[in-house]
């Protein structure tokens, strides 16, 4: 039997990061069943919640940097909130759009270390690429 997806994020990020994160956060996969796009363009969509998920442990840091591990990719990518600029093709692109569409929403952005997993992809058989549609977290 394989370790929940739970446990593995909270011990990577220990591993990491050092101790605990201060949050631990679940957000549902999705599929679109009618529809693509069209829920804020007054058309009609059904969303369904699956039984896959994406999980983030996380922790606000003193410094100015943002640190991040992507668990499936064993990719560490590192950034300044207060100074995004388009990288390349990685993990770390997906938080930096969100910190800079905050950013632009005149939110103030802190500092933080995390630990993400998107290990359901790898459950399917055979696995789904990552930038299928079924990766989407309904909490995006």
């Amino acid at each position: 039997m394989s370790q929940p997806t739970q446990e593995i994020v909270l011990q990577e990020f220990e591993r990491r990061f050092g101790g605990w994160p201060e949050h631990l956060v679940r957000a549902p996969g999705r599929v679109n069943l009618i529809g693509e796009h069209t829920d804020y363009n007054d058309g009609f969509v059904l969303p369904l919640a699956i039984d896959r998920a994406t999980w983030i442990a996380l922790r606000s840091r003193a410094d100015s940097r943002v640190q991040l591990f992507a668990i499936d990719q064993q990719e560490t990518a590192e950034f300044d909130p207060q100074d995004l600029r388009k990288g390349s093709a990685s993990s770390a692109e997906y938080p930096k759009g969100v910190a800079w569409a905050l950013r632009e929403e005149g939110h103030h952005l802190q500092a933080w270390s995390a630990s993400v997993t998107f290990r359901w992809v790898r459950d399917f058989h055979p696995p789904l690429p990552l930038n299928s549609q079924l990766l989407e977290p309904s909490a995006a």
